[in-house]
């Protein structure tokens, strides 16, 4: 699926868009886990961690904030530490930073099935 969105923004310049990924990170705890539950809101017994707070939720702001007052562009585009940052461990050890690339294939290359048929062919 992120293949096919990304195709389907292809008349975004690349310089205003780019592949994010946010890695999982269990050095401490509570573990960090990147799944497809991230930054869910489930109401009050719900729980923010690190990759709620730097991940969709400071991107999403410095998007907005980027494209409508030309403000935190380097935490939003362009691969930047800023954009990567994902916080620190309480012994100052930084969080698993995001991986940034330029397209999917970037951070995800086209894997072969044993047929020899690529992956992710129809997206």
């Amino acid at each position: 699926p992120a293949r096919r969105i990304w195709r389907a923004l292809a008349a975004i310049p690349p310089v205003n868009r780019d592949y994010v990924l946010l890695r999982s990170d269990r050095r401490g705890a509570p573990p960090l886990v990147a799944d497809h539950l991230l930054a869910q809101s489930a109401g009050p017994n719900s729980t923010t961690d690190a990759l709620d707070w730097y991940g969709p939720w400071k991107l999403l702001d410095a998007l907005i904030a980027c494209a409508f007052v030309d403000q935190g562009c380097r935490a939003a585009l362009g691969g930047t530490a800023q954009q990567r940052f994902m916080g620190g461990w309480s012994d100052g050890v930084p969080v698993a930073a995001a991986l940034v690339g330029d397209e999917p294939n970037a951070l995800f290359p086209p894997r072969a099935d044993p047929t020899g048929t690529p992956a992710g062919g129809n997206g």
